[in-house]
Order: C-alpha cells, then structure tokens, then sequence
C-alpha cells in the first residue's frame, strides 16, 4: 500500500520520466528505432527501475495512465527529432495483452497520434508477457484497427513468458523481440544457439522481423549477424538514456 500511494503520487506529481534504448540494423548499422523506457525519478531514491513498480502498476490498474504518458511523450519526442532533421525512424512503447483488451485502447492510440501530430507509421506497439493473452479475438481485432493507421505491432520477450507458437499464428505480429535471456552465455550453451538460430528462421518464413534485445558483447552480436537477425538492441549499443543524451548519440551514428 505504502509503494502504491507513493506510485500514484508519482504520477500526480510528474516523477515519472522517459529513457530511450537505440535499436540497430545488422544489415547496414543504421538506427532504425528507439524503445520508450519509463523511469521513476524519485526525490529520496533517486531512479527507481520498472522491474520495482511495474508489476504493482499492473496488478491496481495504474499501468493505462502511466502507458499512456510514455506513448504521449515518445511521440512528442520523436516528432521534435523528425522536425530538428534527424532521420526518422519508429519509437517503441510498451503495453501488455489487457490494456490491448480495453474497448478504448486503438481510440486512445489514435487520438495520441493525431495530438501529437506524429504519423502512425512511426510507431510501434510492444505486447509485453508479463500477462497472458486470455480474449484472442478481441487483441486481434485491436491490432487491425491500430495496423490500419500505419502502426507495427511487435511481441516482446519472446520465448520467456507466457508466448506460445499459437501467439505467432493467430496474432498479426510484426515483429518478435528475442528475450534477453537467450544472450546469456551462448558460447557455453550450443542449445541456445540453435533455439535462437531456429526462431530467426520461422520468424523470416512468416515474413516477420526479428529483433535481439540484451546484446552485450561483440561475440553476440557477429552470432546474430551471422545468423540473419535483423535488428538488435542492448548495453553494447547504448544503454537507455534521456532524451538529451540520446540526441549526442544520434549526432555520432546518424
């Protein structure tokens, strides 16, 4: 009780601010997205990372307006980055399956679109796992109305949570985010590599985009290249960073 009466201070009292992670291309090296990353900006603790308030975000309903901040603020951002001339590219921000469940959710999308003046085709939703996906029919008809204004759809920490092979056969994804998970240790665990390897492949026949999060080190990186993935994220890029740092990295690789 004491976290979520400071949790909903926090929002009433704009704690709450917004990191940005840079996603790469294998194929060329160029920055094609930035996920959005919540942050709680403590005045005693100092940052406080989601893995400590997220869940209990989820779990009393103050997750759609924390989400719904992040959204309105990566979108804001990004369009200050396509006006100032940097190439543009997609920001990713996370929802999971229940706020995809709300009947408002792709009106909400739009109208943050239209506010903010971004274009759809800039921004892609994240469908975390940290819940299971329980009403099928009404997450996909979501994703259509939100895919109709140009928005992509990606399932995040795949192969880690609650992910099945029926998500990637009923689901219009289109994009899988590899776990971090899979990174940890491939040189140890020929296993893994060949789970990786595996996923990568299916996802390419089903014509959908793979992107490797928690890429740490070199060895990690010409393994994925190596193996046809096509975007990756982690602290060997860039850890995630506020949106003024985040203009010197672009300054350096753009």
């Amino acid at each position: 009780m004491k976290l979520y009466d400071s949790l909903k201070k926090a929002i009433e009292q704009n704690e709450l601010t917004v990191y940005y992670q840079p996603q790469i291309s294998l194929n060329n090296g160029d920055i094609i997205g930035v996920e959005a990353l919540v942050r709680w900006i403590h005045p005693i603790e100092g940052i406080i990372m989601p893995q400590y308030f997220i869940p209990l975000a989820e779990e009393s309903g103050l997750i759609s307006g924390i989400s719904e901040y992040v959204l309105r603020t990566a979108c804001m951002q990004n369009k200050y980055w396509q006006e100032k001339g940097y190439n543009a590219f997609n920001v990713s921000v996370n929802f999971n399956a229940m706020q995809f469940e709300q009947p408002d959710f792709a009106d909400m999308i739009a109208k943050i679109l239209d506010d903010t003046g971004m274009s759809g085709t800039w921004l892609n939703l994240e469908l975390t796992e940290s819940i299971p996906v329980d009403n099928m029919d009404i997450i996909i008809d979501t994703m259509d109305k939100i895919k109709n204004m140009g928005v992509t759809v990606s399932l995040d920490d795949f192969g880690a949570g609650y992910s099945s092979l029926n998500y990637l056969k009923y689901l219009p994804i289109d994009e899988i985010k590899l776990d971090k998970t899979f990174m940890h240790d491939i040189s140890n665990k020929p296993h893994q590599k060949e789970i990786i390897n595996s996923v990568i492949c299916l996802a390419h026949k089903l014509g959908i985009t793979v992107t490797a999060e928690g890429v740490e080190t070199m060895e990690q990186l010409n393994f994925l290249k190596d193996h046809n993935c096509d975007n990756v994220q982690g602290f060997l890029i860039s850890k995630p960073i506020s949106d003024e740092s985040i203009e010197d990295f672009f300054m350096n690789n753009i």
